[in-house]
């Protein structure tokens, strides 16, 4: 079932809310950076947008991660590493975000890699074949 702004709830895809796993706000019986921390730990990869769990995978040395970008584009203080792939949309170079001070183009010896797509959305074959090369795997 679907609900909100693009949101998708599944159990069965296990797409499911923090108030889903952990009870309402009120009734969580962990704080939310503990469990943060714990689901760090357990993770093989993480694929997201520049939120807050992103940013905490990021951290992560060994984690890799999939970073997707459609409306803002990575600068040099995204915590790059080799263990990270980020996907970058056509909508950021037509808005010339791509070209601001600070961007991956702009980082010097820092190591990001990126891969630009032709396309506005990031298609789910994208983020598949990217977590693939990350993990090393065949697919």
């Amino acid at each position: 079932m679907a609900s909100g702004y693009n949101s998708i709830r599944d159990p069965a895809l296990n797409c499911v809310s923090y108030a889903e796993l952990f009870g309402a706000r009120d009734q969580a019986a962990l704080p939310y950076g503990w469990v943060m921390r714990a689901l760090m730990n357990l993770a093989e990869l993480v694929v997201g947008v520049p939120s807050g769990p992103y940013h905490l995978a990021m951290v992560k040395k060994d984690l890799p991660v999939v970073g997707i970008w459609i409306e803002h584009f990575p600068s040099w203080y995204d915590e790059p590493k080799t263990e990270s792939l980020h996907l970058i949309s056509r909508n950021l170079a037509e808005s010339g975000a791509d070209n601001r001070p600070g961007t991956f183009t702009e980082a010097g010896e820092l190591i990001f890699r990126t891969k630009r797509l032709e396309t506005r959305i990031i298609p789910g074959q994208e983020v598949f074949e990217a977590s693939v090369s990350l993990l090393g795997l065949d697919a």
